[in-house]
């Protein structure tokens, strides 16, 4: 009788090394796009696509349990610096 496999017992879900789970993507994304249309004018080309892009990601955040409170302070500049320190 032998002990049982520690891998029984791990209720943490299993992650392969580089990839993210698909909300931590989108708030990923969601921070740079935040970023980015702080820096353009509302008469940017981009700037309405940007902003539905984002809209979208918001809401699959909140419907994912997440808070999206980080795209509406200045911590969204210190979330995108964290992830994409260029």
């Amino acid at each position: 009788r032998g002990l049982p496999s520690p891998d029984r017992f791990s209720s943490s879900p299993r992650f392969n090394a580089g990839c993210l789970p698909p909300e931590i993507e989108q708030r990923k994304e969601a921070a740079t796009l935040a970023s980015l249309i702080r820096g353009l004018s509302r008469e940017h080309p981009d700037f309405i696509e940007l902003n539905k892009r984002l809209a979208v990601l918001e809401f699959r955040l909140r419907q994912s349990g997440m808070s999206t409170d980080f795209l509406h302070t200045e911590y969204a500049d210190k979330f995108k610096q964290h992830f994409d320190p260029e």
